[in-house]
């Protein structure tokens, strides 16, 4: 009996450990990402950006909030 619960307490260690760590990763990744983001166009004609008049018709809607339902 001593020897199961030896394990099993070992192995309920390992997987809380795993877990923050995994955990941890994620809230440093966002953290490091929140003010450089890391989407990029990279495609040679730039196929993926955002025109300048996309940019312009869609500056007014940037202050506001909006409400969406679903």
């Amino acid at each position: 009996m001593a020897r199961k619960f030896k394990y099993g307490a070992q192995s309920i260690i390992y997987t809380l450990v795993v877990i923050a760590a995994v955990v941890l990763f994620d809230a440093l990744f966002s953290l490091a990402t929140e003010n450089h983001p890391l989407q990029k166009d990279i495609t040679q004609s730039g196929v993926f950006s955002v025109s300048d008049i996309s940019k312009e018709f869609y500056a007014p809607l940037m202050d506001k909030q909006f409400e969406v339902s679903y």
